[in-house]
């Protein structure tokens, strides 16, 4: 899916049904490698990046006060270029089991 534009949390309500925001089965521990398919402002102030990788699609959410970054500030997911590459992520979880971005890198294909 490409997008020409960063869409608005209601604009998505179908597509988020397909995205999964905690990874239960896959070890965090290990770098993961993954295609960012979409951008979606949320409701305060945060940025949801939707990802794919095999036949997983995940998201999670970087916000305002890390400047839409990744906590190392390695990559900013505002920037609309981003979508359709690949990244690696080092991933980690919040106390309530959601997805944190530790780190992001760009890989070149």
């Amino acid at each position: 899916m490409r997008a020409n534009r960063i869409f608005n949390y209601d604009e998505t309500s179908s597509i988020l049904r397909a995205y999964n925001d905690h990874l239960k089965d896959y070890d965090l521990s290990k770098p993961l490698k993954a295609k960012i398919d979409l951008l979606c402002w949320g409701k305060s102030k945060n940025l949801v990046v939707f990802f794919k990788t095999d036949n997983i699609k995940f998201k999670s959410s970087v916000f305002f006060n890390e400047d839409y970054c990744a906590r190392d500030k390695s990559i900013c997911f505002r920037n609309l270029e981003l979508i359709g590459k690949e990244v690696e992520l080092m991933i980690s979880r919040t106390n309530k089991g959601y997805l944190n971005i530790q780190s992001a890198k760009l890989l070149e294909i």
